[in-house]
């Protein structure tokens, strides 16, 4: 088996709309709910306030731009990188979300190199409000403000297994990069019509476990 170890950066905020269910108070509008729960929207673990991308959700935006791009696998006639990407590679676990830390004085002998970074937490990330339905994909219902979590600057780590050996190092790269153009991950990215979750691919480890055990 080979696996990627990869980092991506947003290069346009990331927002959350995961589902939840808590009950609503007596006489409470939908607009009033929504401001009172929307934090009920971010990926978090139990007992954890790490907010947090699942890792089916980059495997599927993978697939898709695999789909999308419709390139023939080499030498293999009319075979496509869609069908080998379906059931050729998997995510497993969660995308922690990062941030920048926020930027202190120190002395430059004390200050560490590199950009550093925080996890992005639920009982402090951001907001933005949007006005739309009150019920989506129930025509009726009226518009209402509702509000949802939103990072604007972002990056993570991911790991991907490969299972299928046609996928290279240079093929999944390519499509890691193509993903955070035409895909994207969270909420109205580009692959539902919006605009949010592009990312770009800041670093790309590959192993190989065969060619490991070998040396």
């Amino acid at each position: 088996m080979k696996t990627a170890v990869i980092e991506i950066e947003g290069i346009a905020p990331i927002s959350f709309s995961a589902q939840y269910t808590v009950a609503e108070r007596e006489g409470e509008n939908k607009g009033d709910y929504d401001m009172r729960t929307w934090r009920e929207r971010c990926h978090v673990g139990k007992d954890d306030d790490r907010v947090f991308m699942p890792g089916k959700a980059l495997a599927k935006g993978l697939v898709a731009t695999a789909m999308q791009l419709g390139d023939k696998v080499p030498g293999r006639g009319a075979k496509r990188w869609g069908s080998v990407f379906k059931v050729g590679l998997l995510c497993p676990g969660e995308l922690y979300i990062m941030t920048p830390a926020p930027t202190t004085v120190v002395p430059s002998s004390q200050a560490p190199s590199g950009p550093q970074k925080v996890d992005v937490l639920k009982s402090t990330i951001d907001f933005v409000d949007v006005y739309c339905d009150a019920t989506p994909g129930k025509p009726g219902g009226g518009r209402v403000w509702r509000r949802f979590p939103v990072v604007m600057n972002w990056s993570t780590t991911a790991t991907i297994m490969v299972v299928n050996d046609l996928i290279t190092d240079k093929v999944l790269k390519r499509h890691v990069e193509m993903c955070g153009l035409i895909n994207g991950l969270g909420r109205h990215r580009p692959g539902q019509g919006g605009d949010l979750g592009r990312f770009k691919l800041i670093d790309f480890m590959w192993h190989d476990e065969a060619k490991d055990k070998a040396a």
